[in-house]
Parts: C-alpha cells; structure tokens; sequence
C-alpha cells in the first residue's frame, strides 16, 4: 500500500496548533508518516512536494520539511505524460498544482492521496475515474483504514 502527502498535509506538523481540527490533522498526519516508517505503508513524495516546501518562507519550517520529505522511501519525478495528466485534471477543475499532484499518484499508481485541502478533496472525487488515487483528509484516511490509531474522544 502506498501513500503520498501533499504539501499541505506535510505542513500541518508545524502549522500552529490552536484550533481543534489543526491539531487533529496533524496528529493524524504523523501517526501516517509512523505507520511509513514502521514499514505498514510505503510514503511516496515528489519532486513537485520537494519543490512546494522549498518556497516555504519560513526557513526553520522549510528545513524540517525538507529533511522530513528526504525520508520518503521514494520521490516521483513527473514526465511529460504526467503533465498531460495533469492537464486533463484542471479542465476537470482542479488547480494546477493539486493536478499535478494527483497526476503523480494516478501514474504511480499510488493508492492514498492525503490532503488538508477540502476543496481539493472535493475536486477530486468529481474528476475521480477508475484507477484514480483516493484522495482524502488524514483524520478521513485514519477513520477507514486504522481507526484504532485515532484518539478516543472524551465526552
């Protein structure tokens, strides 16, 4: 099984932690990256991730970030059919970075796309086709595949 992260859920580990749903995902987002690194699933990143984190203005975040992402057991670089992929997404809807980003998964045959971006979750499961990659929330993700792993919730 594999999974890949994208920048925004990579990046939920340092955003700040104040609101509730911050602090879920990114509880989420590390328990996926524990799963990886216990060898349960396979992490895949891209060159398109490394490339998003590197304009990170923050240089301590970029640095973890960066570090973090060269742990992937593998990094994906697009081709030129990728990039027809990708193009064939947008006019479906999605932004051109998060097309690309699925257009990776789809040609890897990634099984997880992981995002915190609701709107990209929504684009994607209208332009989803047979073979596409899921693409879901982390605490989602968590929910159908580990929901031992969730934390219970205190009344």
């Amino acid at each position: 099984m594999d999974i890949y992260l994208d920048t925004c859920a990579l990046n939920r580990l340092s955003d700040d932690q104040t609101q509730q749903r911050i602090r879920d995902e990114a509880d989420a987002v590390q328990r996926i990256l524990d799963l990886a690194f216990a060898g349960k699933l396979r992490w895949i990143a891209s060159t398109v991730v490394q490339y998003e984190v590197g304009r990170t203005p923050d240089p301590v975040r970029r640095l973890a970030s960066l570090k973090l992402v060269d742990s992937a057991a593998e990094t994906v670089r697009p081709d030129a059919a990728t990039h027809a992929a990708a193009q064939l997404l947008m006019s479906g809807g999605l932004k051109p970075i998060d097309s690309l980003h699925l257009a990776i998964c789809n040609q890897a045959r990634i099984n997880w796309l992981i995002t915190t971006d609701d709107r990209f979750c929504k684009a994607a499961a209208r332009a989803a086709s047979s073979g596409s990659s899921e693409v879901l929330n982390p605490v989602e993700w968590l929910q159908q595949r580990h929901p031992w792993l969730l934390p219970s919730k205190k009344p």
